[in-house]
C-alpha cells in the first residue's frame, strides 16, 4: 500500500500515512486544510524484501527472448540512412 505525505496548511504540521489512493483522495476532499507533498517515490511493498528475487513465469522469459531475437540486428553503419 502506498505512503503519502500530508501537510496542514494552517499549522504546517507534516506526516506520512499509508493508505490506498481512493482513501487519500477522499481524505483530501473532506479536509480542505490538508494538502499532499512529495515524499519520494511511492513504495508498494509486497511483503518480500527489496531485491528478494521476485520470479516471473517462463512465458514472460520466452516473450523477452522473442523480442531480443527480433531486434538483434541493432544499428550498424550499413543500415543508417543519412539522406
Amino acid at each position: 500500500m502506498p505512503e503519502y505525505g500530508f501537510r496542514n496548511k494552517i499549522t504546517k504540521e507534516e506526516w506520512i500515512q499509508r493508505m490506498g489512493i481512493s482513501e487519500m483522495e477522499k481524505f483530501i476532499e473532506e479536509n480542505p486544510d490538508i494538502e499532499t507533498f512529495p515524499n519520494g517515490a511511492p513504495l508498494i511493498h509486497s511483503g518480500r524484501s527489496l531485491g528478494g528475487g521476485l520470479k516471473v513465469d517462463g512465458g514472460f522469459n520466452d516473450l523477452l527472448k522473442t523480442i531480443k531475437k527480433g531486434n538483434s540486428r541493432g544499428i550498424t553503419q550499413s543500415n543508417i540512412e543519412t539522406k
